[in-house]
């Protein structure tokens, strides 16, 4: 995101228009942050199933602990 945030500050510097290869470097910035923030993305929703179902796992733990304990309370 810092990526993104400094290239738009660079296209803004001193309304200057942008020579090729400074356009061509931004291009290929920006393309690297959004490829890096969809890998980001992905990791993080499979990480959010992970937790889904670690915590379903202590859910159904905990419940076959209350039945094992002799008195409930």
């Amino acid at each position: 995101m810092l990526g993104l945030v400094l290239c738009a500050k660079m296209l803004l510097c001193c309304g200057r228009r942008l020579g090729s290869l400074e356009r061509r470097d931004l291009q290929a910035s920006i393309r690297n942050q959004k490829e890096r923030n969809m890998v980001l993305s992905r990791l993080n929703s499979e990480l959010n199933q992970e937790l889904q179902e670690v915590m379903e796992q202590r859910i159904a733990l905990e419940i076959q602990m209350e039945h094992l304990r002799p008195y409930h309370s």
